[in-house]
């Protein structure tokens, strides 16, 4: 109690310091918190599976084309079985069934819709609000709390009966959302058994035993075979291989992304993980060196008292547990601000996940880890540097040594140098997010919006009666659509439109050069829609076209269209004919019909891709593409509502303009800038804070040698240059650093960009100008109230 009581009232003597000290450590932990925070939350990712390291998903990788598949596929003939049925615990198979059509009475509503094995509930842990979270029978359904509310308000929905795909399912439970993320993301679930034709590939979790060596299985699996079909289905030339990734690597796995499910999984980026993550240790290390260098600072002034109590007896302990109970004082009252500033920041914090983050056990260990720890480790260095200390050298120098002022021109160095670099950092990706959003894509994006207006199961057992009623409906929504005054053009397109990112095969020209394209199907009308330019050849007549880019005309080496034939190994499309017929279309050599200008379909960040579009009047899709009256954009969705909820009886639809939709594939660049520009900022603050301490105690220092510089003639300016010549050598060498270090992480962060800007030196040069400018406006009261004291009084009190 007794030392308590005396950290505290020397810290309270200190008001400036530790004002200082407290305030710069609260704003770095404050960050440094919602960062972990968030942080945490995509780490732990599906921690509501009952064992997500041993939870597998296996993927098929045909081609290129990569998709979540099942253990043993009877699709497809594979020559080895990587996993047996003996080192399985459980399996579910799943199917993904987005925008799905679930019925209530005569109302209509879009879902996502998971049909799973009963075994879903064993694999995953969601909270039980009503009823069980059990499939017991084939009709059994269990839906999500959120639908649950869309569908029946606030009455109980167990043992009510919706109508989904032809069949009568009963409500067994209603479920709320687990305290972590989830990968899946789903209204209701269905039982697999429900139906035979779901007309959608399943995808399986593989419950495995912990003697399963999946990066050995990975290493014999990972390797290209050729195809051996099963059945009917026979793809020549194809090329297949497998990979097993556990449920917590399939988060944040890239390489599987389908438009038709992408609504129903999230997907981590890792890269934009580790970035936040070393802002928030570089904003760590802010705080901690500032922390540190003004502790020192204190200490300074105490070297004597410290050296008296040394030499009557001051033990180890004793002198640890003083220096620690201070740094516990002062990291208390910093968590106490460091609070306030997570509560302010909650609305960031939400905005950066994209989602709500509540509070979870991991935040009621993170803020006393931090009051626990941190302590610690600031509290070592003074602790080894005054306990092996010789007591005379502690008496002779206060806070006057030459390694003295070395240790904090040191930190100070490290806080200059983490400073430069978090302000070039968010400078880079602030300039890089406004290139990307700045270049044309292409294609045109004013005044086209998607809207999913197919209201229809994607369920193929669906009874005739039922296909009769579907098929009425949507005649009855493209005649609406013609008749809308608020609409230009309208063609059916699949999901996403001009943003698909199609599948990947591998076309030969005429002189056996192969090259592997981004394939499209695309209805006529496509282009002209989307504004892409044509460059040769136009897209006319019946049947099926073949069309190639900018890049893949130059891929293939051809300079004019006329020039131009290609053909697949595999069918890429086929057909039955009048007579019943099958036609395998792609395989002979096609003549190109037209070539249109390159567009980016995804992020500019990778670059215009080769493509291929094959062409067809007829060609359907899941959504309309529509050519909108300019600034009419608020009537159609109203037009189309009242369309919707005559013809269907929802509310329901989806209505999102392409332009949106572009910007959004620029949320996580958003995100980086954002967070690097706001902690560039805090930093900035944080060393300012750390300078101003620092200067006060080492001027007052020196009021004894300006005054008698002063008596010997030194004018101002002399005073002022030489003041402020040792922070500017300090500042100008963490510049010098700063340069390679931020080229390296700039360089690490964008190594697998094909477009990225180029890190121009004006950037350094800007980073050094406002950090330079600040830390002069810092030091400039103090240094002026140095230089015009008076001599003889600052003699006197020297």
């Amino acid at each position: 109690m007794k030392t308590l009581k005396y950290a505290a009232r020397h810290l309270a003597r200190a008001k400036a310091y530790t004002l200082i000290n407290v305030v710069g450590l609260a704003l770095s932990l404050g960050c440094c918190i919602l960062l972990a925070r968030y942080l945490h939350r995509e780490y732990t990712t599906d921690t509501h599976c009952v064992d997500r390291g041993r939870v597998v998903i296996p993927l098929q990788d045909i081609d290129g084309n990569v998709y979540p598949s099942i253990l043993h596929p009877d699709w497809v003939t594979l020559d080895t079985t990587y996993i047996t049925d003996s080192q399985v615990q459980e399996r579910c198979r799943l199917i993904l069934l987005q925008d799905d059509l679930v019925q209530r009475g005569e109302s209509s509503h879009q879902a996502h819709v998971l049909a799973a094995d009963s075994s879903f509930f064993h694999l995953f842990r969601y909270p039980v609000q009503v009823g069980e979270a059990a499939l017991h029978a084939p009709t059994d359904a269990v839906l999500t709390e959120a639908f649950a509310r869309r569908l029946f308000g606030h009455e109980n929905p167990v043992g009510q009966v919706l109508d989904y795909a032809g069949h009568e399912v009963t409500v067994r439970g209603v479920i709320g959302e687990p305290a972590c993320k989830t990968t899946l993301h789903f209204d209701l679930v269905v039982a697999y058994d429900l139906s035979d034709e779901w007309g959608r590939m399943p995808w399986e979790l593989v419950h495995v035993l912990p003697a399963v060596d999946l990066p050995a299985i990975n290493r014999q699996a990972h390797i290209y075979r050729p195809v051996k079909a099963a059945g009917d289905w026979y793809p020549v030339g194809k090329q297949i291989r497998q990979q097993f990734l556990t449920l917590e690597e399939f988060y944040f796995d890239q390489t599987s992304t389908d438009e038709d499910t992408r609504l129903m999984r999230s997907q981590g980026n890792l890269r934009y993980l580790h970035l936040l993550a070393g802002v928030a240790v570089l904003l760590l290390l802010v705080g901690m060196l500032n922390f540190v260098n003004l502790y020192m600072v204190l200490m300074m002034k105490r070297s004597k008292e410290y050296g008296i109590k040394k030499v009557f007896g001051l033990h180890r302990l004793p002198l640890f547990a003083q220096i620690y109970t201070e740094n516990f004082l002062l990291c208390a009252g910093a968590l106490l601000l460091a609070g306030v500033v997570v509560e302010a920041g909650q609305p960031l914090l939400n905005r950066l996940a994209g989602d709500l983050i509540g509070y979870t056990a991991f935040d009621a260990w993170l803020m006393p880890g931090f009051l626990v720890l941190f302590p610690l480790l600031a509290s070592l260095y003074p602790y080894v540097r005054y306990n092996y200390r010789p007591p005379l050298l502690s008496l002779r120098t206060i806070g006057t040594s030459r390694q003295s002022v070395t240790v904090r021109m040191g930190f100070l160095f490290g806080q200059y140098l983490v400073t430069l670099l978090l302000l070039v950092l968010s400078v880079y990706f602030v300039r890089q997010l406004h290139q990307w959003l700045d270049t044309p894509p292409g294609f045109r994006t004013e005044d086209i919006v998607h809207v999913n207006l197919k209201f229809q199961s994607k369920n193929y057992s669906v009874g005739e009666e039922q296909s009769k009623a579907e098929r009425a409906r949507m005649r009855e929504m493209a005649n609406r659509m013609k008749a809308c005054p608020y609409v230009n053009q309208a063609l059916p397109v699949s999901k996403d439109g001009v943003l698909h990112q199609g599948f990947l095969s591998a076309l030969t020209n005429d002189h056996g050069q192969q090259v592997e394209l981004s394939t499209f199907f695309v209805p006529t009308g496509f282009f002209d829609l989307y504004g892409i330019p044509v460059l040769e050849g136009s897209v006319e007549g019946e049947g099926y076209h073949m069309v190639l880019n900018r890049r893949a005309m130059e891929m293939f080496g051809y300079q004019h269209r006329e020039e131009a034939f290609v053909r697949s190994e595999s069918p890429l499309w086929i057909s039955v004919a009048a007579d019943g017929k099958i036609m395998e279309g792609g395989t002979e050599l096609m003549p190109v019909t037209a070539v249109v200008e390159d567009y980016c379909n995804g992020h500019l960040s990778l670059g215009r891709k080769p493509m291929a579009f094959i062409v067809k009047d007829n060609t359907g899709g899941d959504e309309w593409a529509l050519s909108v009256v300019p600034g009419h954009e608020r009537d159609l969705h109203d037009y189309l509502r009242q369309t919707v909820q005559e013809v269907y009886h929802s509310d329901d639809f989806a209505f999102t303009p392409l332009a949106d939709q572009v910007a959004a594939i620029y949320d996580d660049d958003r995100r980086v800038a954002w967070v690097s520009t706001a902690f560039a900022l805090i930093a900035i603050v944080v060393s300012c804070l750390g300078l101003l301490g620092v200067s006060l105690f080492d001027l007052r220092q020196r009021y004894r040698e300006i005054a008698i510089r002063k008596v010997n003639g030194a004018k101002r300016g002399d005073l002022y240059r030489l003041l402020f010549r040792k922070y500017a050598v300090i500042l100008g060498a963490a510049f010098v650093v700063s340069v390679p270090v931020a080229w390296y992480i700039v360089h690490r962060y964008t190594a697998d960009f094909v477009v990225r800007l180029p890190l121009s030196p004006w950037i350094f040069l800007a980073a050094l100008a406002v950090v330079a400018l600040l830390s002069l406006g810092t030091l400039w009261w103090q240094v002026r109230r140095a230089a015009g004291t008076n001599p003889v009084e600052a003699l006197k009190r020297e």
